[in-house]
């Protein structure tokens, strides 16, 4: 599952830059709020866009947008990971002979993988990541959206981060029938 997670944590890294481009303070309330806003936009929008013929390019473009965001940081840091290119080439590869091979069922499994670490991200940064037990699930995720919530109102984070974790699935739950099977 480490392309999905990392294909979320980029697109996560877009949206976190561009909230500090408006002046949002990372580390706030506002921050996180506008963040599951956008989050839960996005996955609507790709769930939206699997009850259509594009069902069977978001793999391929998603792949391709991880590859390049990849490459840029190799250049950004110098610093080159020669396992992790492998693994995206190799999945690259697959990726574009089930396309040429129209193997349309294949397809929509990848792009519901890869629409559903959206939401799997948020989950995992507002709520799962409280628990160090949990390392095993969340081991990789260098996302956790919910200290900044700690004792706000006077409740625990954790219960903060089962609240916004509801109001960003509901509209994900509500897009999810009558997808492209």
């Amino acid at each position: 599952m480490e392309p999905f997670r990392i294909f979320a944590e980029y697109i996560f890294g877009f949206v976190a830059k561009a909230e500090s481009f408006i002046k949002i303070n990372q580390d706030g309330l506002l921050f996180v709020i506008v963040t599951c806003i956008i989050w839960s936009v996005l996955s609507v929008i790709l769930l939206l866009l699997t009850k259509t013929g594009l069902v069977t390019a978001i793999a391929p473009v998603a792949l391709q947008l991880t590859i390049l965001v990849f490459i840029s940081s190799i250049f950004k840091n110098q610093v080159f990971d020669i396992k992790q290119m492998v693994i995206y080439l190799v999945l690259l590869i697959l990726v574009s002979v089930l396309f040429a091979l129209k193997m349309r069922t294949v397809l929509i499994w990848l792009a519901d993988i890869y629409v559903f670490s959206f939401p799997m991200l948020m989950v995992t940064g507002l709520f799962l990541k409280n628990f160090d037990k949990l390392k095993f699930i969340t081991g990789k995720q260098s996302i956790n959206l919910i200290p900044g919530f700690n004792g706000v109102f006077g409740i625990n984070g954790i219960i903060w981060g089962l609240f916004l974790i509801v109001l960003v699935l509901l509209p994900v739950i509500y897009n999810v029938p009558g997808r492209q099977k």
